[in-house]
């Protein structure tokens, strides 16, 4: 992966299926049925292995067989540089905190019990 660094060899691979290759997978589907509308055909009853087909859908299929064939055209390098992204900024909101404890006083451990105010019924 040409635009992670190295140290994100270390964070899990996402999972196959994730909300990015569910929106990609849902954004390919969307625009064969979009040129299915432009051809004046029935836009969800229309197969989309037509013999005549117009350019979008021809990238829409070859998009389709691409991204199920090499992970380089898939949406896993956009998961894998998101979970990067994250990870990073939490590392570094975790530094911050620990060299600035006072900024950031812990808490008092509470019960549920002494939160809520005591329970009387109404009769």
């Amino acid at each position: 992966m040409g635009f992670l660094p190295d140290e994100s060899r270390v964070l899990r691979p996402p999972g196959l299926v994730n909300r990015n290759s569910v929106y990609v997978g849902w954004l390919g589907w969307a625009s064969a049925m979009l040129q299915n509308a432009i051809a004046n055909r029935p836009a969800l009853k229309s197969d989309l292995q037509i013999r005549r087909t117009t350019p979008l859908l021809n990238a829409t299929k070859r998009c389709a067989i691409t991204s199920a064939s090499t992970p380089s055209s898939s949406p896993r390098p956009i998961s894998r540089y998101e979970d990067y992204t994250f990870a990073k900024r939490d590392r570094e909101m975790r530094y911050y905190i620990g060299q600035h404890p006072e900024l950031f006083p812990k808490t008092v451990k509470r019960t549920f019990a002494e939160i809520v105010e005591p329970f009387t019924p109404v009769r």
